[in-house]
């Protein structure tokens, strides 16, 4: 049973204390949970709701409603952070509680289609309509490397090579681009032949 999981990460901010914990988040556990069960049989005096509850756990572990249209997210390779690219932001979130972590880094001048992380997580890197690419430092929130400037229309996907030194982007110019993730400079001329966008390294 992961309801201990699910019900922790769902009520934490309900239980600051132990009456909350009785009052405030055990009576709203979903109507099949087996943790509901468990009470059920050992509290019987305990107040439960019995409408209206849902069945189950919702498929997802918690909803975060962001400024500006989401168009791209991605999870760290420790799985603790996810990056998501909104409007002209990208946004850093702990993907247990889904709180931010920090604030947005702010900088493109048009909306973000796609964000990576670093393969340490580290660094995130995002590509905007603005046709830039940017290299953010996750903690901090700052630019670390100048902004990578060679596109000519809208980057739609960037990605991090697999050993983080490298930065691949497609544009809607046609073209893929590498560059040098520590200095931003691009690494060889643009790679052509596609005839229409790059959707996606």
């Amino acid at each position: 049973c992961n309801d201990a999981y699910r019900f922790v990460s769902s009520f934490s901010p309900a239980m600051t204390s132990t009456p909350h914990l009785y009052m405030s988040a055990l009576p709203w556990l979903p109507a099949q949970s087996c943790l509901r069960k468990r009470i059920e049989e050992k509290f019987r005096s305990s107040s439960l709701v019995s409408v209206g509850l849902p069945e189950k756990w919702e498929a997802a572990l918690w909803t975060k409603h962001i400024g500006g249209e989401v168009k791209s997210v991605t999870y760290s390779a420790n799985g603790r952070r996810i990056a998501i690219g909104a409007g002209h932001d990208v946004y850093i979130l702990d993907a247990v509680t889904g709180q931010a972590v920090g604030e947005p880094f702010r900088g493109h001048t048009d909306d973000v289609n796609s964000v990576d992380f670093s393969p340490d997580g580290t660094r995130v890197a995002s590509g905007s309509r603005d046709h830039t690419i940017r290299v953010w430092d996750v903690v901090t929130g700052k630019e670390i490397c100048k902004r990578l400037e060679g596109h000519t229309r809208a980057v739609n996907s960037v990605s991090f090579s697999s050993d983080g030194t490298r930065i691949a982007s497609g544009s809607n110019d046609d073209t893929v681009r590498i560059w040098n993730a520590k200095t931003g400079e691009a690494i060889g001329g643009p790679l052509e032949g596609h005839p229409r966008w790059v959707m996606s390294v």
